[in-house]
């Protein structure tokens, strides 16, 4: 008989995420295991305990999601859980802490179904926030030419976001120039804009990052991802989905949601295909290339 698919959902607020509970369910595992609140302290038992109940032969059918509003705590939760596997003796794992990595990869490739990256120069506004700093690095991973500017309200924030994504990147030929900037007014954002090829807004909800003046640039397409009224850039609706505005495309949150949901169910059902596959953000993006593919 074979072993039903068991998902161990690890999360490191008071409560784990519903969404990613109820996201899991539709793309149909069968036993959802969900732990909050956890520490690092407690992925080795964690891991140990989904791990050494079944043999080398059924590991496939156990995998671990990593998620909770503290993303840099599950990314060091993720790269914990790795390092308990020896040998045939690992699982399936997966980082999406604040939906920052399905976003943003459905983000870039709803962008890019219209606008292609290459040697762009792309302005990420709320550049360090979870989904802002995923976007900047899966641009960087494609390695396009151009330039990515990752923006905040305090310049130092931004420029520790771009040495940390020029440190991940230091092995490699990286073509795209990386560049950090102060936006502290709607002036501030319009400069940056003037010149643009694409913006990404990933801001805080309810928070307005760019004015309707972008209506009178050149950029050429417009991403918001905050689904909270006020919109972060002014004029554009939730539920643009390549909606064309002054020979603009743009795209609200839940026009990228679409995809977006996609792509999380696709990577979920993906970790039951071996035991040791290795979903991060650039991991996800590729999962979700491949689906606008088929």
């Amino acid at each position: 008989m074979a072993k039903p698919t068991i998902l161990l959902h690890v999360d490191c607020d008071k409560h784990a995420s519903t969404f990613d509970s109820i996201v899991a369910l539709d793309a149909g595992v069968q036993q959802l295991i969900s732990r909050s609140d956890v520490d690092l302290d407690d992925i080795q038992s964690l891991v140990h305990g989904a791990m050494f109940t079944r043999g080398p032969t059924d590991l496939k059918n156990t995998a671990v999601f990593f998620g909770g509003s503290d993303v840099a705590k599950a990314d060091s939760l993720f790269v914990a859980a790795q390092d308990c596997f020896f040998g045939p003796m690992r699982l399936s794992v997966m980082a999406d802490p604040n939906g920052c990595n399905t976003t943003a990869a459905a983000a870039v490739l709803a962008c890019q179904q219209h606008v292609k990256l290459d040697n762009r120069r792309v302005i990420v506004l709320g550049g360090t926030g979870p989904v802002g700093q995923r976007i900047a690095q899966v641009i960087c991973g494609l390695n396009l030419g151009g330039e990515v500017v990752v923006c905040s309200r305090q310049l130092d924030k931004a420029q520790t976001v771009v040495d940390g994504l020029k440190e991940s990147c230091k092995h490699s030929d990286l073509r795209t120039e990386l560049r950090a900037a102060a936006v502290a007014s709607a002036e501030d954002a319009l400069e940056l804009t003037a010149n643009a090829d694409v913006v990404f807004s990933a801001g805080a909800a309810g928070v307005e990052l760019l004015d309707d003046r972008w209506r009178e640039t050149d950029v050429r397409a417009l991403l918001d991802l905050n689904a909270v009224p006020p919109a972060g850039i002014a004029g554009i609706s939730p539920t643009d989905a390549a909606t064309e505005t002054d020979g603009k495309v743009c795209y609200g949150a839940i026009g990228v949601g679409e995809l977006k949901m996609r792509i999380h169910k696709r990577a979920i059902r993906s970790l039951f295909e071996s035991n040791d596959r290795v979903l991060d953000t650039q991991a996800i993006y590729e999962i979700g290339l491949d689906l606008l593919a088929e």
